[in-house]
């Protein structure tokens, strides 16, 4: 949960400041704060929580001149998983998805980012799959719940 309470903390002390400037606030969420991923419950519960509370704020700050953007990538290709920790609480070493492909780079993220924060975008979803699984939940969840847990899978022989 230290994505959600992190970001709330941040946010309570910021935004004195952010009213006065009437600048923009910017939540770094994820593709699992729209849709479950399995083996990441903490992170997706913890990335759900901040949607709400992102979105809710956004609501809430409608007339003082701030500004919220969400902002929802897909896989970065960054070795955070490897830190990950699993059921027991020690860390796992190594991730149970195939980490070589279908992953974004960090200065791909970091521009989409700022071309979002350039205009003062509400929410910016990165891909493809995250601007549409959402649609498509509503439509065919089982589906998507099988497309979901298909982009998880067991290590392959070079990542064990």
């Amino acid at each position: 949960m230290r994505n959600y309470l992190g970001a709330v903390y941040c946010t309570h002390y910021a935004l004195p400041y952010l009213k006065t400037s009437q600048g923009l606030l910017v939540a770094i969420s994820s593709i699992c704060g729209k849709t479950g991923v399995p083996t990441r419950t903490g992170y997706v519960a913890s990335k759900h929580a901040m949607q709400g509370f992102f979105d809710t704020l956004r609501m809430e700050l409608r007339s003082t001149g701030v500004d919220v953007l969400v902002v929802s990538p897909g896989f970065v290709a960054t070795d955070i998983r490897q830190r990950a920790l699993g059921a027991d609480g020690k860390p796992l070493g190594k991730s149970p998805r195939d980490e070589m492909q279908g992953n974004m780079s960090v200065d791909e993220c970091v521009h989409q980012i700022i071309w979002a924060m350039e205009r003062r975008k509400r929410e910016h979803i990165m891909t493809l799959k995250g601007k549409v699984l959402p649609w498509a939940k509503l439509i065919m969840p089982g589906l998507v719940d099988r497309i979901t847990a298909a982009t998880v899978r067991k290590p392959t022989a070079t990542q064990k």
